[in-house]
């Protein structure tokens, strides 16, 4: 199931957000080992994760099993604030257009069998059709 939440709404969804958070970190400091993202509590978190970003929670059952963040490309975000160096010219931005970032898909003890939907597609999906 592929839950999308408005960051206006994490507070309804505090749990679920707390788990996302901590996936998050399991994936992008423990699997990728990229440290500076290490927290002390164990949760990737950035000043992104406010009311305008809209969070992609992919769930089998109850288990976080992928996830993504779009932020709005008409305020401050990573290819603006962190990452324009990776942007040899200005970064698409207007009403339409959302940067996808913080992609992630929990790889450890997860088979595909042939019936199964591979997450990593259904995220794509909701991204690429707007949800």
């Amino acid at each position: 199931m592929l839950m999308v939440i408005p960051g206006s709404d994490i507070s309804r969804h505090a749990a679920l957000m707390d788990r996302v958070f901590r996936f998050r970190h399991s994936i992008f400091v423990d699997e990728k080992a990229w440290a500076d993202l290490r927290k002390v509590d164990g949760r990737e978190r950035d000043r992104f994760d406010d009311e305008n970003a809209i969070h992609h929670v992919c769930l089998r059952g109850d288990e976080i099993v992928g996830y993504q963040r779009l932020l709005p490309t008409t305020r401050p975000h990573l290819l603006t604030e962190v990452l324009g160096d990776l942007c040899r010219e200005r970064s698409p931005q207007g009403p339409c257009v959302f940067e996808w970032t913080s992609f992630c898909v929990r790889r450890a003890g997860v088979t595909f069998d042939l019936g199964r939907t591979d997450h990593s597609s259904s995220l794509c999906k909701a991204s690429l059709s707007g949800v």
